[in-house]
């Protein structure tokens, strides 16, 4: 009889095991299959920065936008919008990322200027990971496989009828501590399966991202005029980082 359940409870973990390992295989498949086939993503989001030592929390409306052009480019838009008493400016980013360029421009509407980051190289998610994502590093590198074996331990916590919940921690301190990814197990209004639909992370202080909606390739992309470079807006100033003196102005 000890035997009996010895064995039974080595199945149900052997069992839970391949559960896991099926469903993160299904979730990377999903998101690979996504990246080939999105001509358009539209994401908007809540966000909240909670900071513990001087007990205050921080909290953004943000959207997400990305259009892969006929071309093959692909653009990008962010914009965090503070909510509260005492709102700051609003953040924005901009991506413009080609066959061989690739560009992140931070914008600061108040006085027409940007600051632009040029990729050194042809690796994507490196790029996005470092100087264009709004949802933190954790994250962008789960786009990539490989990057994940390589940097990140990722396990199923746990599922239930409508979520699967994700443990994310580095394999070298830096970073962040710990993460988590809540994804959708099923289609749900706006909200597509095995898409995010709850971020979080801690790195000093707590990073949340509730996803209201995923829209990709939606029947409304973006247009191509909310991608425009700031070169190519009157008055407005461009500074390369790493900076150099003067500014190119048109």
């Amino acid at each position: 009889m000890q035997q009996f359940i010895t064995n039974a409870l080595i199945a149900t973990i052997l069992a839970a095991n391949v559960g896991e390992a099926n469903r993160l295989e299904e979730l990377f498949s999903s998101w690979r299959d996504a990246q080939s086939k999105m001509k358009s993503l539209v994401v908007d989001f809540s966000y909240e920065i909670k900071d513990s030592t001087f007990n205050r929390r921080t909290t953004f409306q943000g959207g997400l936008r990305l259009l892969r052009t006929a071309d093959g480019e692909l653009l990008g838009r962010y914009v965090l919008k503070e909510t509260g008493s005492t709102p700051g400016p609003d953040i924005e980013a901009l991506l413009n990322h080609g066959f061989n360029h690739g560009s992140v421009y931070w914008l600061n509407h108040e006085d027409k200027s940007a600051i632009r980051f040029d990729a050194p190289g042809d690796d994507l998610v490196a790029f996005l990971e470092r100087w264009f994502n709004p949802f933190g590093n954790p994250f962008v590198a789960l786009l990539d496989k490989k990057r994940v074996e390589k940097n990140l331990g990722v396990q199923v916590a746990k599922q239930d009828a409508f979520y699967t919940y994700l443990s994310v921690t580095p394999k070298e301190a830096g970073q962040f501590q710990e993460g988590r990814l809540v994804l959708m197990n099923k289609d749900s209004g706006n909200l597509s399966k095995n898409m995010p639909r709850q971020l979080w992370y801690a790195a000093g202080r707590e990073y949340t991202f509730d996803v209201k909606s995923w829209r990709l390739n939606a029947t409304e992309p973006p247009n191509l005029d909310e991608f425009t470079r700031p070169e190519e807006r009157p008055g407005w100033k461009v500074v390369n980082f790493p900076f150099t003196i003067g500014a190119k102005q048109k």
